[in-house]
């Protein structure tokens, strides 16, 4: 509770949550630090009445981890198990992971992407900042003396973001992940799709940590973007699932792990995009008027 607490006292003119939605956070906030069950329940009604009046077709990932983070507190007053169904707004292009369920965890990225046009070093020291705070809080709660020795200094982040001359580089400034391979306009949709594939091929088993690159089967992906100059930009991609050739392993093939999920692929893209030296430099790019 005190990890979105934390996150809600932050809120400013860049969060993309509304003044209602930021009073009805701040009436469940109450009602469950006073633990009135009635008081709750009536709190947490308001609020997820609040949130589906106000959602919008154009995916808001940063509200999915406030409902979630407020459902997991629902979760743990009721004390019942979590299930599949407890993800906040489950949805094709911005779907919660398992491990994203919990309270502290969705805090942590509200910190992180409160402002979604930041760069990619602040938004990774703000998620730094978080966690400092947060293992000192626990451990204020615990009298542990842990709290004296940790800094946020400690964090050191990446280099800055190089400049963008071609397609390769805006691909890998949206996902480090990513190659280029081709891209599409589709001027009726004022659609552009960019063509990409991860850069590494194969994976480690999750299990028994042998690799394999033998490929069991790819299903299609679509990281739906944002819009540049009234534009559509989506991602094409495919996740590979491949074997694993253990034969003393009881998985018998897994996905391959994103290591930068959709989130973190559209705040990029906002950053790179909102730069002013880029813009040209994108339009000449994908030929877009």
């Amino acid at each position: 509770m005190n990890s979105l607490k934390k996150t809600q006292e932050s809120w400013n003119a860049y969060t993309p949550v509304s003044k209602e939605l930021l009073k009805q956070t701040e009436d469940v906030l109450d009602a469950f630090l006073h633990e009135k069950r009635e008081e709750i329940e009536m709190q947490t009604n308001k609020f997820h009445k609040t949130f589906h009046a106000e959602k919008s077709e154009d995916e808001n990932i940063y509200l999915c981890y406030l409902k979630q983070s407020v459902r997991y507190l629902e979760i743990l007053l009721d004390d019942t198990s979590l299930e599949e169904d407890d993800a906040g707004v489950p949805s094709e292009n911005g779907e919660l992971e398992v491990d994203e369920y919990d309270t502290s965890y969705c805090a942590s990225l509200m910190w992180k992407y409160q402002d979604m046009e930041a760069d990619e070093i602040t938004r990774k020291r703000r998620q730094a900042e978080f966690w400092v705070w947060y293992i000192k809080e626990a451990a204020r709660l615990c009298d542990d003396p842990i709290k004296e020795r940790i800094k946020v200094e400690s964090f050191i982040p990446d280099p800055p973001m190089p400049a963008i001359k071609n397609a390769q580089d805006f691909v890998r400034a949206i996902s480090s992940e990513l190659d280029y391979i081709k891209h599409e306009k589709m001027d009726e949709e004022k659609k552009l799709v960019i063509h990409v594939c991860k850069h590494k091929n194969g994976e480690v088993c999750p299990k028994c940590s042998m690799f394999s690159d033998h490929i069991r089967m790819s299903l299609p992906v679509r990281d739906e973007l944002r819009k540049f100059k009234g534009w559509k930009v989506e991602l094409k991609n495919r996740l590979d699932f491949y074997y694993c050739d253990n034969e003393s392993c009881s998985e018998e093939y897994f996905p391959a792990r994103i290591q930068v999920g959709l989130t973190e692929k559209r705040s990029n893209f906002l950053y790179i995009t909102k730069q002013k030296e880029n813009e040209k430099i994108i339009r000449d790019l994908f030929g877009l008027s």
